[in-house]
């Protein structure tokens, strides 16, 4: 019997391999958003949510290559989970800052209260509407070219 929180299984998922992006609703936005994220729940529970939001969506569990994991999949927006480190999840993003064109960064955390001063910090198990507008505000930003 399969489990239905796996990857690829009544989820509108996919872990990451090349090329794969899951089909964007016709009504959404179409951007691509990559998900990395250790957290299994959270890769299922945001790539089905994003999914039918309209957005192209691949995820990965962990983003040591993150820089080649977002050319692949052509990504406009990446959402890193910080976990328990913001440290890690602050290095991921400037990582990204080589990739042209930019790519937004939006970063979520189960910790209350975890921010930087250079990067906030969303909570990750409260309303997706904010991640849903995180994710269209810098996708603008970077597709104007101005910082997000």
């Amino acid at each position: 019997m399969s489990d239905p929180g796996a990857p690829g299984e009544n989820t509108g998922m996919h872990d990451l391999q090349p090329d794969l992006l899951c089909s964007p609703a016709p009504t959404g936005t179409g951007q691509r958003v990559l998900v990395i994220a250790s957290d299994r729940r959270f890769r299922a529970v945001a790539a089905t949510l994003l999914t039918r939001r309209g957005y192209a969506v691949a995820v990965a569990e962990r983003g040591e290559d993150i820089v080649d994991l977002a050319r692949r999949v052509r990504a406009e927006v990446v959402v890193i989970d910080a976990g328990h480190s913001l440290t890690v999840a602050a290095r991921q993003a400037a990582q990204l800052d080589v990739l042209r064109p930019r790519v937004g960064v939006v970063t979520v955390s189960g910790e209350a209260g975890s921010a930087l001063a250079a990067m906030p910090v969303l909570p990750k198990w409260t309303s997706f509407d904010d991640m849903y507008a995180a994710i269209d505000r810098v996708g603008a930003a970077v597709g104007r070219g101005v910082e997000p």
